[in-house]
């Protein structure tokens, strides 16, 4: 049990009038295994002393003791710490130190965890969006990053509280407004010229990206033994990134950059993913594959410019696809991760299953589809009520045939016989 003393010579019935300070002696939870500790008060703070005493029980108790003395880490102390810990990737702890720099450091250096408040926390919110410029979808991907720096804190037992739940903070619902309103979906048209226009070696890259929606570091980890003709599809295993561990005697040479093929992010090394390969795209990767040579024994279809290395994204936007674009005379920008965009578009314009979508896009949930892509289903509604007016009306005459124009200009026709069965639902 906590106790309330003094360390004077006077005796405990004279501590009332004595100018000693009260000192609370307690233990840590552990038992007599727990770590003895004191806390000094003022003579004339008895109540206080007797309350912190009361409270170190209670805390104890309830298991949800926190040692004062935590909470004076500094707030950057503790994101380090955080960052460092976990089964993360090497590019999510870069990007993690890109925001340390940035967004955490210049604000909360010297600042200790323990006494950061909500109002703390919504002043950094405006501090990143008046001093930094931050559009609300980079401040709200920094708010949460440091939410959860608080949350492990919590579960480590510097702090108690965290202060993110009573702070304004950033509004999620605006972030997922101005993140779609990025999202620039090509036309066809548009795609069909890039591809036109683009190095020849990379041509059939345009089309995979746009066919089967996937990122660039997956095609650039593509190989010979990707592509199941007979399946229909494309198997997705690797990724080409740029967090390898390095040694420093490597950095200067030919192909030991931190450039590598990897897992899927989050993935183990069994994991693929099938995508559904059309019969065009497939046609582009044969054509591709007969007029160009693969690179290195694994056979991957498609290496850098120099054919030195692997394709990385920033070579790919810079010397690849910008080019192409500028040539094109598009009168406009396109990102390549618009191709994936592009496919997107397709598959919910047709009625493909979002949760089917996210597993072909490699998202973990439908929800993340959904947010990202739920202004581009304008016509859901509209199908729903054929779908429901065809299913409702079956067997009163004649069969019931609906059409509705979906996004993009395709119409969805839907026809249900009379009698019990499945219907059919038809793109043109």
């Amino acid at each position: 049990m906590a106790s309330v003393i003094k360390k004077c010579e006077h005796t405990e019935e004279q501590w009332a009038k004595c100018s000693h300070n009260w000192v609370v002696r307690y233990r840590e939870p552990g038992g007599r295994a727990g770590r003895q500790r004191e806390k000094s008060y003022a003579h004339n703070r008895t109540r206080a002393a007797k309350s912190f005493a009361a409270k170190v029980e209670t805390d104890k108790q309830e298991q949800t003791y926190v040692d004062p003395n935590n909470g004076r880490k500094l707030v950057t102390e503790i994101f380090k710490e955080w960052a460092k810990g976990g089964d993360r990737e090497n590019n999510t702890r870069e990007s993690y130190d890109y925001v340390f720099r940035n967004a955490i450091e210049p604000f909360w250096k010297g600042r200790t965890i323990g006494p950061v408040l909500p109002k703390d926390v919504d002043a950094w919110c405006d501090w990143m969006r008046e001093e930094l410029k931050y559009e609300t979808s980079t401040a709200y991907n920094r708010y949460t990053v440091l939410s959860a720096v608080f949350n492990y804190a919590i579960v480590n037992r510097y702090i108690v509280f965290n202060p993110f739940k009573g702070a304004k903070g950033v509004s999620r619902a605006k972030a997922r407004r101005e993140i779609q309103s990025k999202i620039m979906v090509p036309t066809i048209e548009e795609i069909r010229l890039v591809a036109e226009y683009i190095k020849p070696e990379y041509k059939a890259l345009v089309w995979v990206m746009a066919g089967c929606g996937l990122r660039i570091g997956e095609a650039a980890a593509l190989t010979k033994a990707s592509i199941d003709l007979a399946g229909g599809t494309l198997d997705i295993s690797k990724q080409v990134a740029r967090d390898r561990d390095q040694k420093p005697e490597e950095r200067r040479v030919v192909g030991k950059s931190k450039l590598h093929v990897r897992n899927l992010k989050h993935k183990g090394e069994d994991f693929a993913r099938s995508v559904p390969l059309p019969s065009f795209v497939a046609a582009e990767l044969q054509a591709h594959i007969q007029s160009h040579e693969l690179f290195r024994a694994e056979e991957y279809l498609f290496p850098n410019i120099t054919r030195t290395n692997f394709l990385d994204r920033s070579s790919w936007s810079r010397a690849i696809l910008g080019p192409a674009v500028e040539e094109a005379q598009l009168g406009h920008r396109l990102k390549g991760h618009w191709f994936r965009h592009y496919f997107a578009s397709v598959c919910l314009a047709a009625g493909v299953p979002v949760t089917d979508l996210a597993r072909w896009l490699g998202h973990a949930s439908a929800d993340v589809v959904l947010e990202t892509y739920a202004h581009l289903m304008p016509d859901a509604p509209a199908r729903t009520r054929a779908a429901l007016d065809a299913a409702l009306t079956a067997g009163q005459g004649e069969q019931p045939t609906l059409t509705v124009e979906l996004a993009g200009g395709a119409d969805f026709v839907l026809t249900l016989p009379s009698q019990r069965g499945v219907s059919a639902a038809q793109m043109p």
